[in-house]
């Protein structure tokens, strides 16, 4: 029996929503998204490399696939598990060609929904970073660009080598070898919903899965377009040239597979790499809409390995269909796919993974340390019920980024960003602000505008927001304001309550601020929301 899944994060206080929560909104309205025509429009190239009821650069994605299925073929493995799966087309391409029992999971349940419907994979939704498995309880546990957009990447990572047994992989394409770009990007990092929040050195992946792990590139980076639809020679060629013949780094994005059990490899490959390139190739199925499969309750290879997310204890399936634990947590079954979420019981906190560290590396103190420095660099305040920042400290900078027409003068300091605008149309982004917009009425600006080839009077500014499920700022939801031109400070109070597009019961993501609308030097202080 089938129940409609509760709102997530529901123990948040009223006036604020979880980013994690937000996160997850937005991808369950994304994996219920169809065409015209009823046909789903598919995350990975389901319908082939020509489709276009798929997302784009489908070429590039089908080489990181390949990618993927070279650190998978020589191993020795009967069952796979893919974190962060969307609908399921990886974890069937691994069981058509490896044979194994394969398993997705995915925040959204709707992910879930897909993986069933279009290639009857079993799929658990779930929060990366507290899996609802038993230790050990896949030979492989996979995770393809995921790690870069959730809260707690070392959390992730860490659970992806508990519940796996003979190998992990992991692939992101936010890796750079340059630490000062790095530093530049965690610093302007805003936080809505899935975008990129982690970026990583090699390094630090080397000090999660092990001093020598398999590491490949995704991708030579494309020198040449996609070719024309229908042409397949092509479409193989450009595979043939732009997915990796080497190993190690040298191009677009990164896999890395750490060993976990010495005799998992086997010393011929299963498919090699025209077998590969064939079969993320040939991996497609017809454009249509395709009807829900019956509800048949719980996968039997997801019942035997799932325990509660909270406290890892064992699950019982009731009466009617649900999963509830020792402790008595109940877990809803939707259309087929448990609803494991650990939110909003469970929180990640430093000292949550400091204990995961020392169980995995309990001899091993310098790499418990090492990983704790990678999760307090990637660590991002969630502003939960967070109303004002000084952007004279550094904390309250993190998540605010210029963009555009917008330049930094000089760096930051006690008296907040010191910004150059270049144009008529200079933004600034972030930082994150997980309110209920009925508990807000607008916001307050301090700044300090100067421009002497200007009249006094002469500059507006503009306010644009963000709200959850949304996928862009717009002209609509945004509220102009008039500045100062005198080099001084000023506060602005920009109201938001009765405008058309400012509802009563949403949830805000983010603000854009366009301090000016003309060049000038801006100076901003501190932003505040008003209740």
């Amino acid at each position: 029996m089938s129940e409609t899944l509760p709102p997530a994060d529901g123990a948040q206080p009223a006036a604020t929503a979880s980013p994690h929560e937000s996160i997850r909104q937005w991808l369950e309205g994304r994996f219920a998204e169809r065409e015209p025509d009823g046909v789903y429009r598919a995350h990975m190239p389901v319908y082939g490399w020509d489709h276009p009821a798929s997302e784009g650069g489908r070429l590039v994605r089908l080489s990181r696939a390949a990618q993927l299925l070279h650190a998978l073929d020589d191993l020795r493995f009967t069952s796979f598990l893919d974190v962060g799966g969307a609908e399921g087309w990886l974890a069937w391409v691994v069981r058509e060609r490896y044979g194994a029992e394969v398993v997705t999971c995915d925040l959204a349940v709707e992910a879930n929904r897909r993986a069933r419907e279009l290639f009857d994979v079993p799929g658990v939704a779930v929060d990366a970073d507290r899996l609802p498995f038993a230790d050990d309880s896949f030979d492989v546990v996979l995770c393809s660009e995921v790690v870069e957009h959730v809260e707690d990447a070392v959390g992730l990572m860490l659970e992806l080598r508990r519940v796996a047994r003979v190998a992990v992989i992991l692939s992101t394409e936010e890796v750079t070898n340059d630490p000062a770009i790095l530093e530049r990007f965690l610093q302007k990092r805003c936080g809505f919903p899935h975008a990129e929040r982690n970026r990583f050195l090699p390094a630090d992946l080397v000090q999660v899965f092990g001093k020598a792990p398999l590491i490949l590139t995704q991708f030579i980076t494309p020198t040449a377009a996609e070719p024309d639809v229908g042409d397949e020679p092509a479409a193989r060629d450009w595979l043939e040239s732009h997915v990796p013949t080497f190993r190690g780094l040298r191009g677009g994005g990164i896999v890395v597979r750490e060993l976990l059990l010495p005799r998992g490899r086997q010393a011929e490959e299963h498919l090699g790499r025209a077998g590969r390139i064939d079969a993320v190739l040939q991996a497609r199925i017809e454009a249509r809409a395709y009807p829900e499969r019956p509800d048949t309750g719980v996968d039997p290879s997801v019942l035997r390995r799932a325990v509660c997310p909270i406290d890892h204890g064992p699950l019982t399936l009731t009466g009617d269909g649900a999963l509830v634990s020792a402790a008595g947590r109940r877990y809803p079954v939707v259309a087929g796919v448990p609803a494991l979420h650990a939110r909003p019981t469970f929180r990640p906190t430093r000292d949550g993974i400091e204990a995961a560290a020392v169980r995995a590396w309990p001899e091993d103190p310098a790499r418990v340390t090492a990983v704790l420095a990678l999760r307090d660099r990637l660590w991002m305040p969630d502003n939960l019920g967070r109303l004002d920042w000084d952007l004279g400290t550094p904390e309250a900078r993190i998540g605010t980024s210029a963009a555009h027409e917008l330049e930094t003068r000089e760096p930051p300091d006690g008296a907040g960003l010191h910004l150059r605008s270049t144009g008529g149309d200079p933004w600034l982004i972030g930082p994150a602000m997980p309110w209920r917009t009925g508990a807000v009425r607008g916001v307050a600006l301090e700044l300090r505008i100067h421009n002497p080839d200007f009249p006094v009077d002469a500059g507006e500014g503009q306010v644009f927001w963000l709200l959850e499920g949304q996928p862009d700022f717009v002209e609509a939801r945004s509220k102009s304001f008039g500045v100062t031109n005198d080099g001084a400070w000023h506060r602005y109070e920009v109201l938001f309550d009765g405008h058309p597009q400012w509802p009563d019961d949403a949830t805000l993501v983010c603000l854009r601020i366009d301090p000016v609308n003309g060049p000038a030097e801006v100076d901003l202080r501190r932003i505040t929301l008003l209740r």
